[in-house]
This record gives C-alpha cells, structure tokens and sequence, in this order.
C-alpha cells in the first residue's frame, strides 16, 4: 500500500482529533509563556532530556490512531466508544482545571520557581501531580474510541465487506438462516446415502437369491 486513504477516516475521528490537536497547540502556546514568567523569577527546568521523547510520544499517538482504524479496519462500537468520549471530556475539563488552579506556574515542561509555596487549591488538594494522571488516561483512552488491538474477533461469525471496503461481521439472523440451510442440505444428503445403502443391501446378488425372493409369497400362502 503506497498512500493512506485518509478520506475513510471515520466522520467522529475527523472531528475528535483535530480538536485535540488543536487543544494541544494551545497548550504549547499557554506553556511557552508561563515558561517565560518563570524563568523570570529564577525557575529552575528538570527533565530537559526527557521532554523529546514525551513530546514524540504524542505525536506516535496522533499518527498511530488514525493509521490503526485505516489499516485494520476499526469500527465505532457504541457501548465501548461513548463511554470513552465520555472520558475524554472529563480528562480535559481536569486537565483546564489543573491550569486554572496552578495559574502562570502550570507548563508542559518541569520548571520549579525556588522559594514559591505549594499550590493546595483544585485537585492539587487532594494529589501531587494530579495532571500526569490526566495525561496517562488520556493517552490510554483516546486509541479506544475506534475498537482498538485489544479487541478480540468473534470466533465462526463470518465477515461481509462494505462499500467502504470495511469488513462487518453478518447479522445473527442470516447467519443463523444460513446455518440451518446448510444444516437441513446436509440431513438431507445423509438421508439420500443411507437410502442408496438400504437399496443396495436389498437388491439379489445372485440367481439362488432372486428365486428365494420369487418363493417367499408363496411360502407365506
């Protein structure tokens, strides 16, 4: 395969990721200043070394989902995808609250301003680092939109391709119908064999044997 149809991308997946793109373009922008205001007052940044392969980590992650449902074929599966829209809903609104509650000292980057006090208000009440917790679920939800590798393919459904070429496992009902057909053909094939057998098994193999079968009415007479 030479190119990527880019065009099969699911209509939801269209939207969802370049939202979240987006989102994450201002996140840098908003990062990028704080990280001015800090190395202002004296900050001090820790885990520079670290911070490219993060940031390669989300880009492998933008680039993997969409490559993964066009390349495997994935579906929307209702009662998995709308749970984790939910969640993706609720990860970013704490990821916002973690920016609201840390103000100008919130940043992509690991940057520590000597001599400032903790921040104890929003969720840093009750955790440390309650953004890197947003992050990994994130992370680990968004690939689970569109049924993901974990899924696991029913076992004897057939598959029946679209017209987008995606390939859709055949509704109970005609795999049911077709399965009784085959059933009934097979009975019926059976019947017709032991039929020929009991035919056979009836015939004289010999003329002693023919003149039995002639004798034996009379012999009841």
């Amino acid at each position: 395969m030479s190119y990527v149809n880019l065009a099969a991308l699911p209509m939801g997946l269209q939207l969802l990721l370049p939202a979240v793109a987006c989102e994450r373009l201002l996140e840098l922008r908003l990062s990028r200043r704080h990280a001015r205001w800090a190395m202002a007052r004296g900050g001090v940044e820790y885990g520079r070394r670290h911070f490219p392969f993060m940031a390669a980590a989300h880009v492998g992650l933008f680039l993997g989902i969409p490559l993964e449902v066009i390349l495997l074929h994935r579906s929307f599966v209702p009662v998995l995808g709308w749970p984790v829209l939910c969640v993706q809903v609720l990860v970013h609104g704490g990821r916002w609250w973690c920016v609201r509650s840390l103000g100008p000292r919130w940043n992509t980057r690991v940057i520590v301003v000597p001599g400032m006090p903790l921040v104890d208000r929003g969720p840093y009440r009750w955790m440390r680092h309650p953004n890197y917790l947003i992050v990994a679920v994130e992370g680990l939800s968004l690939p689970l939109v569109h049924r993901p590798v974990v899924h696991r393919r029913q076992r004897g459904r057939p598959q029946r391709p679209t017209a987008g070429g995606e390939l859709r496992p055949v509704p109970a009902s005609t795999d049911l119908l077709s399965r009784r057909r085959k059933t009934g053909a097979r009975h019926q094939n059976r019947q017709a064999h032991h039929h020929s057998e009991d035919a056979r098994g009836n015939l004289p193999t010999s003329g002693a044997q023919a003149a039995g079968h002639r004798l034996q009415p009379s012999r009841r007479r």
